[in-house]
């Protein structure tokens, strides 16, 4: 302690100063004298430093990379598409074949089942939408991530509920599901897709349509 503070603490003690006037004179020696290191540095005063370190994959929240890439699925709705039309124009060929080769022979109808299917397969695959589940939880201590992405044809599913009502269970029929699949099916776009995300104890859920 330097000789200032000693004669100030004094006049304190003797009551020449009081003690109000005696600690600022106190904050003026010190704001006048510039400290080295740590020598007079306050725990009150000292910043508080967190340190965060990043998340490990298996311990952590969904990393980034989990969020599915709309635009490569979308790539894949086109070649899967593309693989319907082929094998249409395949089975359409071999109908023409096997009608000029013999009408109404086994040939001709059995190429029917090809052609429904790459008929069918080019109605789902256009423009159809993605299903993605990401699931994280927790299985005896670790990490467990299940992924699940799958076409999900909003648009032929509400169109076949509207005109067969009959094929949902009886409490559902008046819910009109099909009218309420075709306008979530409306309101999804390619920037925007529809999100749930469900948060328990040990278990996170993301739904991702799109």
């Amino acid at each position: 302690m330097d000789s200032n503070r000693l004669e100030i603490l004094q006049k304190i003690e003797s009551g020449e100063v009081t003690p109000e006037d005696g600690l600022r004179q106190l904050n003026a020696i010190d704001d006048a004298q510039p400290t080295t290191g740590q020598e007079f540095a306050s725990p009150a005063t000292a910043p508080a430093v967190e340190v965060i370190s990043p998340a490990h994959p298996d311990e952590g929240s969904t990393p980034d990379a989990d969020v599915p890439d709309f635009a490569r699925f979308r790539v894949i709705s086109w070649a899967l598409f593309g693989a319907f039309l082929l094998l249409t124009l395949i089975s359409a060929n071999w109908m023409i074949q096997s009608w000029q080769t013999r009408p109404y022979g086994w040939g001709f109808w059995l190429s029917w089942i090809p052609f429904a299917i790459g008929i069918l397969g080019m109605a789902t695959s256009l423009n159809t939408r993605w299903l993605h589940v990401r699931v994280s939880e927790m299985e005896n201590g670790k990490r467990k991530n299940i992924r699940i992405s799958l076409p999900l044809p909003l648009g032929l599913v509400s169109w076949f509920f509207k005109l067969n009502p009959s094929w949902l269970p009886q409490e559902m029929r008046s819910k009109n599901i099909g009218e309420t699949l075709s306008e979530v099916n409306r309101s999804i776009s390619r920037n925007e897709p529809f999100f749930i995300e469900v948060d328990e104890e040990d278990q996170h859920v993301e739904i991702y349509i799109g």
